[in-house]
């Protein structure tokens, strides 16, 4: 997930889901967080990048997918391919996380042994409410919930554990108090 904004339009990703942003929300002086949309499935696709300012590197990103085109055996298909590929191209630990994306890759056919990936399966398949497990270098958390408008929702959020904005903002207030410190010794 260590990659800019405009890198991701030209991934894999990016490009063969068609990513746009639709709109930008300042979160405080060093992030924003973004709202983009694949270019199609939009009514059943949500996704959010919470994004470093002054570098535009992504820190996290959220998968919004409806519920209803999860129980549409006809669309289901996609919905995985989403699932997948944003596993995949959005966790810096892939051998970690490669095993849950081949099972959705290989639809279902095999074993996931890891048994948080388990757990995160079942909550894609409604099984579960909610997991939450760290790898090396990612936090996930896999979730369903219900929006405003009362549509059900799973939710796939992928946070870098070296570069989230809750430890940034932490490290950045450290620095400002050692700064302060020393320029008292001055």
């Amino acid at each position: 997930m260590s990659f800019t904004i405009k890198q991701l339009y030209k991934s894999d990703f990016g490009s063969f889901f068609h990513i746009k942003e639709v709109n930008r929300k300042k979160i405080n002086n060093n992030y924003d967080k973004a709202h983009v949309k694949t270019g199609g499935f939009q009514e059943f696709v949500d996704i959010y990048l919470s994004i470093e300012r002054k570098t535009e590197i992504i820190v996290e990103s959220e998968l919004l997918i409806s519920r209803a085109w999860l129980k549409d055996k006809a669309q289901l298909i996609f919905a995985l391919d989403i699932i997948k590929s944003f596993l995949n191209d959005f966790s810096e630990d892939k051998d970690f996380i490669f095993p849950l994306v081949d099972y959705l890759w290989q639809r279902g056919k095999g074993t996931l042994k890891e048994p948080n990936l388990i757990e995160g399966m079942n909550v894609i398949l409604n099984q579960r409410q909610k997991v939450q497990f760290s790898s090396r270098e990612n936090r996930y958390a896999f979730s369903n919930s219900t929006d405003e408008a009362g549509e059900e929702k799973l939710r796939i959020e992928i946070k870098h554990i070296t570069n989230n904005i809750d430890e940034n903002i932490t490290t950045q207030s450290k620095t400002n108090l050692w700064s302060k410190l020393k320029s008292l010794w001055s």
